[in-house]
């Protein structure tokens, strides 16, 4: 295409001049027969360090976003299955590990135990200490509940001073 151009010079705003006639680059092929080159297709040319840059940049920025939502989803999945004050399992993961024991069971009879945990006159401790130390003292009964289990037992905060395990085999 190179050929067709012999005799022409670039003039100003990307236009070419012949004999003072001016006709722009896609004109004068349009007038050949021939199509506007693409020189990235044709290996004529390199990719302006431009759009080199901004490809790059925009690949960035799509993998921090990605990585930024999938860690988001992460933190928000645990916190809708955990207490927020003890961090124990909540209401909604209880009744999923127990309807799951429960299947368990029913395919191969395994022994399920539920134990239920209500703290006695706790609200006498939230009125007189304060909600601070109602909240060490919940706190508190979540972790030695989950250091008198085994690892594969639930221990479940129900809400206020209710706390669930589920024991399985």
């Amino acid at each position: 295409w190179m050929g067709a151009l012999a005799g022409f010079g670039p003039a100003s705003g990307g236009t070419f001049t012949s004999g003072g006639t001016e006709a722009t680059l896609t004109a004068l092929l349009a007038a050949r027969g021939r199509a506007m080159p693409n020189a990235w297709e044709d290996g004529v040319g390199a990719v302006p360090p431009v759009v080199l840059a901004l490809v790059i940049a925009v690949l960035v920025r799509q993998f921090v976003v990605v990585r930024e939502d999938r860690r988001l989803l992460v933190t928000v999945a645990e916190q809708a299955l955990r207490d927020p004050l003890t961090g124990l399992a909540n209401r909604v993961l209880f009744l999923d590990r127990l309807g799951h024991a429960f299947a368990l069971h029913q395919r191969d009879p395994r022994p399920v135990a539920i134990v239920s945990v209500d703290l006695d006159d706790f609200k006498l401790i939230n009125d007189s200490l304060g909600h601070a130390a109602g909240d060490s003292l919940l706190a508190r009964v979540g972790e030695r509940l989950l250091g008198a289990v085994r690892a594969a037992d639930t221990v479940a905060r129900l809400g206020g001073d209710e706390f669930v395990i589920l024991i399985e085999d």
